[in-house]
């Protein structure tokens, strides 16, 4: 529907007209009428209006003014005149203005009806053609943004020679005569998990295409490079400079306005990856390879974020050691205290984080920390088949996370639900001591000095009632657990060292090498030299 209004200050004409003409059946909608050139241009000042049909004598502004004013202001609007006034020089002023029709009154419906659908007609076509050459200009972008970011993703991977290359920027006229480039690398959070795959695909392409368009106007106000898209929907930034030095900072600081732009606009979280300068076009490959490797740390560590490359160097480390944090988790989850439990996982976590370890290998640091807590299952696996399902799925969770900070929460997540079940099983009432006494044991258990009466001094409670408490908790008694565990690392260190009987004894908190022996023959049913000789 074409939107109309009619303008007369007669109200008896304007009455007539908006009465008696079909609208709809047309193809109009009237919107409005007014009662002279005044009010009519007050009122296309605030709405759409496609046609105006006015009068030429009226107060104020007349039709002939009201025709010059939609000239200049509102080209596509169409004006049709209807007068009693039969003058040659009205005629050419109605020219003048690309008056569609000059019609003497009075006007007829049927013959105003006939001009309204010629008017339509030619409309119909105007808009037709516009549309087609939409289409066509949408089309050509697109195909002018594929070809661009097909040369210049070949250029920043290196997969072409660098004559080629040139030849190509030279022909979709593109410039890169700089001193210095750095690629940048921009992810997209992902879909929302419950979308459909199909879903999902669209959404991230619109998401990425908006991260796109942002970037390139940012970019392009600078003119600091160029911004394309590759078929994964990951958004690329070449910047360009003749300054080095001065351009390090400025580089981070617009992938951060990026990202604080998007998000504003959209909510959307990003991480960019700024990769190393490089000094020659044909060296881009590297750049995009640590750029790339810079977008990994920060997908595993948070979202929302610029990772550059060129600071980032000093920070990365080899290693970091998590022992400490995984044994005191153990623990905390022994004693059911969450709050530590959370303490112990996020120090561990922040070591990582601050060590910018390569992406590969938080997992397995994760995983470790993990182990210290799934160790602790194996006890209790048999009387909750649900544990066992946990403990497989929290490895899993680890390895598939998206970040460090979720395989934290899954991490935490299962502690939890452990130190609940280990709860469950063990007496209540004083156990406390018992799971303190047995940490100590485990670590200290080399030490001659460890007996049942050292251990009560230092947990501060009597013999009798420690002992009670002990073996309802592990049923076995304080004394029969530290021979156990002194066996155990006795027999591993049979297996895998070639150290003398007399140096075991001593690793394992046996001042008397005899009694040792007789010790671990009650044990295994074999002498040390015996079981020795069997698993060497």
């Amino acid at each position: 529907m074409y939107r109309v209004i009619v303008v007369d200050d007669e109200i008896l004409v304007r009455e007539a007209i908006c009465e008696n003409i079909n609208w709809n059946q047309l193809g109009y909608e009237l919107v409005g009428n007014c009662e002279n050139g005044k009010s009519a241009i007050d009122f296309l000042d605030q709405n759409e209006v496609d046609v105006v049909l006015t009068d030429i004598c009226m107060p104020y502004v007349d039709g002939m003014e009201l025709s010059a004013y939609i000239h200049t202001n509102l080209p596509e609007t169409r004006i049709i005149i209807f007068s009693g006034y039969d003058e040659f020089e009205y005629a050419k002023k109605a020219i003048r203005y690309n008056v569609e029709d000059y019609l003497l009154k009075p006007v007829t419906a049927f013959e105003l009806s006939e001009v309204l659908t010629k008017l339509k007609e030619s409309m119909d076509r105007n808009l037709e053609q516009k549309n087609k050459m939409q289409r066509l200009r949408k089309v050509y972008n697109k195909n002018r943004l594929y070809l661009k970011s097909n040369v210049l993703l070949n250029l920043i991977k290196g997969s072409q020679k660098e004559s080629e290359i040139r030849k190509e920027l030279d022909e979709i006229g593109i410039s890169l005569d700089f001193q210095a480039y750095r690629i940048a690398v921009i992810h997209t959070e992902e879909a929302g998990v419950n979308e459909s795959p199909e879903e999902a695909k669209k959404q991230s392409a619109l998401m990425n295409f908006v991260v796109y368009n942002i970037s390139d106007e940012i970019i392009a106000k600078a003119n600091v490079g160029n911004v394309f898209m590759e078929n994964d929907n990951k958004v690329y930034i070449i910047f360009h400079t003749n300054k080095p030095k001065e351009f390090l900072q400025i580089s981070k600081v617009i992938c951060e306005e990026i990202m604080e732009t998007v998000r504003e606009h959209t909510g959307l979280h990003l991480i960019i990856g700024l990769g190393s300068y490089v000094y020659s076009i044909g060296e881009m490959a590297r750049s995009t390879d640590s750029a790339m490797q810079a977008l990994l740390y920060g997908m595993k560590f948070q979202d929302n974020q610029v990772i550059d490359m060129e600071q980032l160097q000093d920070k990365i480390k080899e290693s970091v050691n998590i022992s400490e944090d995984a044994q005191e988790l153990a623990l905390s989850v022994k004693l059911e205290e969450n709050d530590k439990i959370d303490k112990a996982i996020d120090r561990a976590v922040y070591k990582i984080k601050s060590a910018y370890i390569e992406p590969a290998k938080t997992i397995l640091y994760l995983q470790e920390l993990a182990q210290s807590v799934t160790e602790l299952a194996k006890s209790i696996e048999s009387n909750d088949h649900s544990i066992k399902i946990k403990k497989e799925e929290l490895l899993y969770r680890i390895a598939t996370s998206v970040s460090i900070d979720e395989a934290a929460c899954h991490l935490k997540k299962f502690s939890y639900d452990l130190g609940e079940s280990i709860s469950a099983q063990k007496n209540t009432g004083q156990k406390k001591y018992a799971v303190m006494a047995m940490d100590y044991l485990e670590k200290n258990y080399h030490d001659p000095g460890l007996s049942l009466n050292f251990i009560c001094n230092y947990l501060g409670i009597s013999i009798s009632r420690f002992s009670s408490v002990f073996k309802n908790t592990y049923q076995e008694t304080f004394m029969e657990s530290l021979i156990r565990i002194r066996m155990q690392r006795a027999r591993e260190l049979i297996e895998n060292t070639d150290l003398k009987n007399y140096e075991i004894a001593e690793r394992v908190g046996f001042t008397d090498p005899h009694y040792f022996s007789i010790s671990f023959k009650k044990a295994t049913g074999k002498t040390p030299k015996e079981y020795a000789k069997e698993v060497r």
